[in-house]
């Protein structure tokens, strides 16, 4: 049997082909058996402004971290912090114990006190009455030393006389020797104590005092490091020691982070960096919160590329009041490098990309015209025209022109507002 057309099951078909001919679809070229004008959708020209930006990404950083490590051996006795709690700037986090570094303190004082002592005692000299004392001495070893002469010449007297033997007169003589040296020693005693001591032995006792003063500073020091303070504000990301454990130097107990603000650190492409400044404004998404935009600058360039990427190193500092952005977070950032004022825009469904060539079909007069355009910068569902022969008013295709080739008769079914 022959199968049998009625004429409502030929233009059931026909409307059955309307959306693909209305719609974007993959067909490129006209549907069999119809010579008619394609049904397209346009959308007109405009101007307006545009910003160009540069697209990067990186992963979320506390804008400071610090891992405080004890400088002093010791047993904690203080450390009450636990992971997640807040700190301020120069709050006390630890404790450890003090009774040894306080006795050692009180020892290195009385150290440099007794050497103060002697320092002081040098540089005064020799006081008054002691002067006085060596003056009498030296007086009685005079009288002394002159009895003595005076014994020795009348042995030799009475030796000539027969009255005294030799050995008187040598007797007499080697006692005149010893008081004068007892005479001379006196003398020169006196003289120390009115010149005071040497300048070597006051240099001597000066350093002293230095030395006991450094293991004063030293000690104190050490008993200042027995209390651990934060040096930023912020939160305990990590708790490393327990109470009453010891440590020693150089042991880890907490690492604190700031995230009032936080930082990314990102490359720079070099043929962009012209292009960059610092603290230009930058547009910040992260996974988790995908429809909130977080404000950011470019706050740091790195004045060398790398040698293998030829990228530039660079930072971005985000405000972070309400602690919204963690640490470890991917970001996706767009930097604002300028804007440009009365440029020539069309939908971004108006453009066709083929062959790396971009084009759009201008419909006048019921014909759709390939124009060749290049683009530029993105503005919402806008593309900028950088060079091409469209202006503002123009009627482009956004519907349908997958289906067109130049000149192709076209019918317009819908005038859009921008594009799809």
């Amino acid at each position: 049997m022959k199968p049998h057309f009625r004429p409502g099951h030929v233009l059931v078909a026909v409307f059955a082909l309307c959306p693909l001919v209305c719609g974007r679809g993959h067909a490129r070229a006209e549907v069999p058996g119809f010579g008619g004008p394609v049904p397209v959708v346009v959308a007109r020209v405009t101007t307006g402004e545009v910003e160009t930006c540069i697209f990067v990404t990186g992963s979320i950083a506390p804008i400071e971290q610090v891992t405080i490590r004890t400088e002093v051996s010791e047993q904690i006795i203080m450390l009450r912090l636990s992971e997640g709690d807040g700190v301020q700037l120069g709050e006390i986090v630890c404790e450890l114990n003090k009774t040894d570094l306080l006795i050692s303190v009180d020892e290195a004082r009385a150290r440099l006190a007794s050497d103060r002592a002697l320092l002081e005692e040098l540089r005064a000299g020799s006081r008054p009455m002691e002067i006085r004392i060596k003056e009498a001495e030296v007086a009685e070893r005079k009288a002394a030393a002159e009895k003595a002469r005076l014994s020795w010449k009348r042995h030799k007297q009475l030796l000539d006389d027969d009255a005294a033997s030799q050995e008187d007169v040598d007797n007499a003589h080697l006692d005149y020797l010893a008081h004068q040296a007892r005479l001379e020693r006196a003398e020169a005693s006196l003289q120390l104590a009115r010149e005071g001591p040497r300048k070597e032995k006051i240099a001597r006792a000066e350093a002293d005092v230095r030395l006991r003063q450094a293991e004063l500073d030293r000690t104190e020091e050490k008993l200042s490091n027995a209390t651990i303070i934060s040096p930023i504000p912020g939160a305990v990301s990590k708790k490393l020691a327990d109470q009453y454990a010891w440590v020693n130097v150089g042991d880890r107990i907490l690492k604190i982070v700031n995230v009032s603000q936080v930082k990314v650190r990102i490359n720079i492409p070099g043929a962009q960096r012209p292009a960059v400044k610092v603290m230009m404004p930058v547009e910040v998404l992260v996974d988790p919160m995908p429809r909130k935009t977080f404000s950011g600058a470019l706050v740091r360039i790195n004045p060398e590329a790398d040698a293998k990427t030829r990228n530039f190193p660079a930072q971005v500092v985000i405000d972070n009041p309400y602690g919204l952005l963690s640490p470890g977070m991917f970001a996706r950032m767009r930097i604002i490098t300028g804007r440009q004022a009365n440029v020539t825009l069309v939908p971004a469904d108006a453009v066709v990309e083929r062959n790396r060539n971009a084009f759009v079909f201008v419909v006048k007069d019921g014909i759709a015209r390939k124009v060749m355009i290049e683009t530029g910068a993105t503005a919402a569902e806008r593309i900028q025209v950088v060079k091409g022969n469209v202006k503002a008013g123009d009627l482009v295709v956004v519907r349908g022109n997958d289906l067109l080739h130049d000149r192709t008769p076209v019918v317009v079914v819908e005038e859009a507002n921008g594009g799809q």
